[in-house]
């Protein structure tokens, strides 16, 4: 038998990968997926160069673009649909975590086809 030593550090990223629930994280990305695109908006700075925000795209059922939503927008979305509708956990800050994480990994396309975020911890 082999023993094997971790550090704190990694059983700390061990329970990070493992502590978000993939059919909640699929249950968010297809909302997410049926009517949002990730998008950026463009605009002059202070400094007079062009920034760039992050924001989604609100589509119809023909996939064309409604409206763009802040991040702030889509998390009192996301937070209405899931806090008050289906209850993701019993906890509303627990909830609200969650929807924080997933919101950013699904702008980013870090969530797989199995409802694992990529770099959770990046998160």
């Amino acid at each position: 038998m082999r023993r094997i030593f971790l550090t704190e550090n990694q059983v700390n990223l061990l329970r990070g990968a493992y502590s978000i629930e993939p059919k909640k994280v699929l249950l968010v990305k297809k909302f997410l997926d049926a009517s949002f695109t990730p998008d950026t908006y463009e605009y002059i700075g202070n400094t007079g160069t062009i920034e760039r925000m992050p924001t989604v795209s609100m589509m119809d059922s023909s996939g064309n673009p409604i409206r763009k939503m802040t991040d702030k927008q889509l998390y009192q979305l996301l937070r209405s649909e899931f806090n008050e509708k289906k209850h993701l956990f019993a906890n509303k800050n627990q909830t609200d975590k969650f929807l924080q994480v997933v919101m950013k990994a699904w702008y980013n396309n870090d969530i797989t086809s199995d409802g694992l975020i990529k770099h959770v911890n990046n998160y």
